[in-house]
């Protein structure tokens, strides 16, 4: 937890979520106020009788 205080000025930020049987689409973008796109990226989560089976993550360049 002591790790986050190093980030409290940045904030995370969803920026669309597509969900289609059981396999979950989640972009975003995190940074500072006046830069909130430094970091961005997509997560897809694949999930079967309520439980998150993967979760693959996708940083942009």
């Amino acid at each position: 937890m002591a790790e986050l205080h190093k980030f409290s000025s940045e904030i995370f930020h969803e920026s669309s979520l597509e969900e289609h049987h059981g396999q979950v689409k989640f972009s975003w973008y995190f940074g500072p106020s006046d830069n909130p796109q430094t970091i961005s990226g997509h997560d897809f989560i694949v999930i079967e009788n309520g439980l998150i089976l993967g979760v693959f993550i996708e940083k942009s360049e």
